[in-house]
């Protein structure tokens, strides 16, 4: 599913019912309940957005939001920061570690 600019901001918004809307099928097709999770969790959500183009970054708040996991490069890309035992979503990639927030800058 494409999303437009404004479906994607909406999204992105975590004051609208959209996220929560859109991270219930996920937990369900990545086989976790849905809830706060940790890093086991964010490794089955990798292999699901991986089977759907989608690259996604972990990093950790506590260890300088140093990269937590090795995902397949992606066009697409979705980011993650783990701090206080869950992961909450990044929408901003590039300020946790520079311009690029892939390996290679591509």
């Amino acid at each position: 599913m494409e999303d437009t600019p404004a479906e994607y901001h909406a999204v992105r918004d975590s004051r609208m019912k959209l996220q929560c809307e859109r991270a219930r099928p996920l937990h369900l097709d990545a086989g976790v309940p849905f809830g706060p999770c940790g890093l086991p969790q964010s490794e089955l959500f990798q292999k699901l957005l991986a089977k759907r183009g989608i690259q996604l970054l972990a990093f950790n708040a506590n260890a300088k939001r140093a990269p937590m996991n090795d995902s397949p490069h992606f066009p697409k890309l979705a980011a993650i920061l783990y701090e206080a035992g869950h992961f909450d979503a990044v929408t901003k990639p590039h300020r946790i570690v520079g311009k690029d927030a892939r390996c290679g800058g591509t």
